[in-house]
């Protein structure tokens, strides 16, 4: 009885010995994944930087040499979207990853955007008078090796409200709405999914 009650102890002792390796093999192996996670996150934002600042001369016109040519053939020619200054724009995040470049090597076009608003009408009151406008972006699509200008192109928003026969005194301006990246992405796809 004595025999069969430490084989019983050895066993559980064993069994719980092996358990506990078993864990720690997992715990050593999530970490090794977190960690080349890490490393894949860092050369993503490493390869971003890169790409950002290769195209920041875009908004002016002058073409990244590194950069890859745009190949109006069939497939997809990954775009970065700039503003004016030479800035990355919100509307990246917007974009379908496939139209993303994973580098500058692979980057073929930049939508420089400009925003602007359009004075529409001044609405006279005895007070201040109160200017309509209506917001619009032209949009210069360039070929990122060489600057060269693919499309350009001007996207309106809304129509301000009209001219109320009171306004409150504080209100000096009324705009229209802005454009979305939804009304603006069909029109890239063209260029960029052939």
């Amino acid at each position: 009885m004595i025999g069969i009650l430490l084989i019983c102890i050895c066993l559980s002792g064993c069994v719980n010995k092996e358990e506990e390796m078993r864990k720690q093999e997992e715990i050593r192996k999530q970490e090794e994944i977190r960690k080349q996670e890490e490393i894949r996150k860092q050369e993503e934002i490493r390869k971003r930087e890169e790409i950002i600042n290769a195209v920041k001369p875009l908004a002016k016109g002058t073409g990244a040499s590194e950069a890859s040519s745009y190949k109006k053939n069939q497939g997809i020619h990954p775009v970065v979207i700039i503003d004016n200054s030479g800035n990355i724009h919100t509307w990246n995040k917007d974009l379908p990853e496939e139209w993303k470049p994973k580098s500058i090597e692979k980057t073929e076009l930049v939508a420089v955007i400009t925003k602007g608003e359009k004075s529409i009408q001044v609405c006279q009151y005895t007070g201040p008078s109160v200017t309509r406008y209506q917001n619009y972006i032209q949009i210069q699509l360039r070929e990122a090796k060489t600057g060269n200008i693919v499309k350009t192109d001007t996207f309106y928003g809304s129509m301000p409200p009209q001219c109320k026969t009171r306004e409150l005194y504080h209100v000096t301006a009324v705009y229209g709405t802005s454009i979305s990246f939804d009304e603006f992405k069909p029109w890239l796809q063209k260029y960029v999914v052939l």
